[in-house]
């Protein structure tokens, strides 16, 4: 999985020194900035993201349940597949099983 970020100025918002995000590890990080309306590509579909860069190791990029919801995505445990159906885009599976399954994300903010 690649993630590519180019510059992402123009929708950058500050914001409260006390969002915290909690990690399973129990690690708690402090975020100061968010970018707003960023799209995310997955496969064939844009997928719009509020994104927040986070001091992180072995990991691109998270999407949170929130994003879930917002693109309509339902989670197969058995199958091991992620279905998303965000309005007015294509529909979008992914998984261990899915032969397109090699997922590249292109990130930009307008």
């Amino acid at each position: 999985m690649r993630i590519r970020l180019p510059l992402l100025g123009k929708n950058f918002r500050g914001s409260s020194p006390n969002n915290s995000i909690h990690l399973p590890t129990g690690e708690v990080l402090y975020a100061d900035q968010v970018f707003r309306e960023c799209y995310v590509q997955v496969d064939d579909a844009w997928l719009e993201a509020n994104l927040i860069p986070l001091e992180l190791v072995d990991l691109d990029i998270i999407l949170g349940m929130d994003w879930l919801e917002k693109h309509h995505a339902s989670v197969d445990c058995f199958r091991k597949e992620v279905t998303l159906r965000s309005p007015e885009q294509p529909k979008v599976i992914f998984g261990e099983n899915v032969e397109s399954s090699y997922l590249s994300y292109l990130c930009y903010c307008s």
